[in-house]
């Protein structure tokens, strides 16, 4: 093999290792169950009623109705749909899913099989475009990403031949996703002579100060708290402004990812405090409110554009 072929294969591996380790979320649990909060009031009753038949059929389905003992029945749908979209993360610390034999570039990466499927597909959960600031050389994102995911699964919802087995795992990946793509880190990688591969959304970028965590990535995922409660993440979601109409309405996922990827250079990547190196950097009290405003924002109007995409598709 010659040298740059050797190189390019050494490089590949590398990135299914790095991207099959890399621990991804995207709002922690609170966001992730604030946007299926919003999205739930914004269903119509006729999918309310589909999706619950749907999240019976996930195995973890008593596990929420015993997290939810004491909860008003009539609060329960909806604090079911929020906990349905953490299971995607949740599945990252139960043995009975494996990271074994499960990269981005093996076969079984982009099937769609329901739940007989017990790999935790870590790299779905983001699509990470390339940047640089510097010239450094770029490497494209996985072909399977978590847009490909987001479009597959509504094609899924929508179908009138697929079964409900893998309806249901689509839904709760669906409910994940869209959260996952509104984080902006969810949705690029910076190139830099610091880090030539890539900082992989932000969680080779260091921080040092206190209560902001050790990397930018863990800061965005959690810039508005964290929570394994639905009730207290429905309390959150009550004091979110709702998202305009005209990006609420937007169903198109490319405009999803091309504002979160544009949203990372202007607002996340912010020189200062964040300079072109990995660090690590401090982070201000000025740079911290904007992010907890931004996550609202994007939390809000993925849920919006979550609920359009269920009641336009969902069969």
């Amino acid at each position: 093999m010659a040298p740059t072929s050797m190189r390019r294969a050494l490089l590949t591996i590398a990135t299914a290792v790095l991207i099959a380790s890399a621990s991804v979320s995207a709002w922690h649990g609170k966001g992730h169950m604030a946007t299926a909060l919003v999205a739930y009031k914004l269903l119509r009753p006729a999918m309310q009623t589909r999706v619950q038949e749907l999240l019976r059929r996930n195995p973890a389905f008593d596990e929420w109705n015993n997290r939810l003992a004491g909860t008003p029945d009539a609060d329960k749908p909806a604090l079911r749909f929020a906990l349905a979209a953490a299971w995607a993360d949740d599945i990252k610390n139960d043995k009975n899913y494996t990271d074994n034999n499960d990269a981005v570039t093996g076969t079984r990466a982009g099937q769609n099989i329901g739940y007989r499927d017990k790999l935790r597909h870590r790299y779905w959960h983001f699509v990470d475009r390339p940047f640089s600031d510097d010239g450094s050389p770029l490497e494209n994102a996985p072909v399977v990403n978590a847009q490909e995911r987001i479009e597959l699964f509504r094609s899924t919802l929508a179908s009138t031949t697929a079964s409900d087995a893998v309806k249901s795992y689509d839904l709760v990946w669906l409910l994940h996703l869209v959260g996952d793509v509104h984080q902006p880190l969810h949705c690029t990688s910076r190139f830099s002579s610091a880090l030539p591969h890539g900082d992989r959304g932000g969680n080779d970028v260091k921080l040092n100060c206190s209560g902001c965590g050790a990397e930018l990535h863990g800061f965005w995922d959690g810039i508005v708290g964290e929570t394994s409660r639905a009730t207290v993440a429905a309390s959150f979601a009550a004091t979110l402004a709702a998202a305009p109409s005209s990006p609420a309405n937007d169903t198109d996922v490319d405009h999803w990812v091309t504002n979160s990827f544009g949203l990372a250079r202007s607002a996340v990547y912010l020189n200062p405090p964040i300079g072109a190196t990995a660090g690590p950097f401090s982070i201000p009290a000025g740079y911290r409110a904007a992010a907890l405003d931004l996550g609202k924002t994007e939390i809000a109007l993925g849920g919006a554009r979550l609920a359009k995409l269920i009641n336009d598709n969902l069969r």
